[in-house]
């Protein structure tokens, strides 16, 4: 397996376990400096993470990938992904949430360990597609432009 083949398993993993509710598993993936940004823009730590989600606080229920682009060397790796999460949270009941994700893995002692995560809402850095009622997921492969 590549780098990028073995970051890509360990993504769906990851994902598979959040909505699973496997959240000792999730911890072997992140990096004890992980920084983990969500799409409302609260930040946490890998404890704090994990904290959160044994206390309740985000409910993943499910989580699809749509879109991928990446950028590798040896020992890094970035996904940017779009996605749709169908999250609950301690604020009210579960919504689907469109959002760009971002996730650097950083490989050390031949180990790859999620470093960064960032989602953001991807219709609120869009909103002319939201205010012309483009909500499916055709509209989002735009989003990527090749520049080459």
């Amino acid at each position: 397996m590549t780098g990028l083949n073995d970051v890509r398993a360990l993504e769906r993993t990851r994902m598979s376990a959040m909505v699973k509710g496997e959240f000792d598993s999730i911890s072997r993936y992140l990096d004890d400096d992980l920084i983990y940004i969500h799409s409302n823009g609260m930040t946490d730590s890998k404890t704090s993470y994990l904290r959160s989600l044994n206390q309740g606080r985000y409910v993943y229920e499910s989580i699809e990938v749509f879109e991928e682009r990446h950028a590798e060397d040896p020992n890094f790796i970035v996904l940017t992904q779009t996605l749709e999460v169908r999250i609950r949270t301690d604020a009210g009941p579960a919504q689907a949430r469109q959002v760009l994700a971002t996730s650097a893995w950083r490989r050390r002692a031949g180990e790859w360990k999620l470093i960064v995560m960032q989602a953001t809402p991807l219709l609120a850095a869009a909103p002319e597609y939201a205010q012309a009622g483009n909500t499916d997921r055709g509209m989002r492969a735009g989003l990527f432009i090749d520049t080459e």
